[in-house]
């Protein structure tokens, strides 16, 4: 379900632990299929007309966790927080990642 709206890949890196300088070490590199989007700000400004913010993504990688990191368009993103919504019978329909 919902798998033909998948159409951008991204990278998933597992982060695994911090090294001394806090940078972190990767556990898992993989690519996932995802729905990627910016949240957006329509309030218009003297500046700006639209601002972007933090991003989202859709995707049925259960394993994805708080702190992980998210490439994409070469771009890394912190993962801050993951919701899994599930079918009544108990699968995964699909997970929401919020992205910072």
């Amino acid at each position: 379900m919902l798998k033909h709206l998948m159409n951008d890949t991204v990278e998933w890196k597992s982060v695994q632990n911090s090294d001394e300088y806090d940078l972190p070490i990767f556990n898992n590199i993989k690519t996932v299929k995802c729905k990627f989007e910016f949240a957006q700000n329509s309030q218009e400004t003297d500046n700006t007309a639209l601002k972007l913010l933090p991003a989202r993504m859709f995707c049925h990688e259960t394993d994805i966790a708080a702190g992980d990191i998210i490439s994409y368009k070469n771009h890394n993103y912190k993962v801050i927080q993951v919701n899994i919504y599930n079918d009544f019978d108990g699968s995964v329909i699909l997970c929401e990642v919020y992205l910072s």
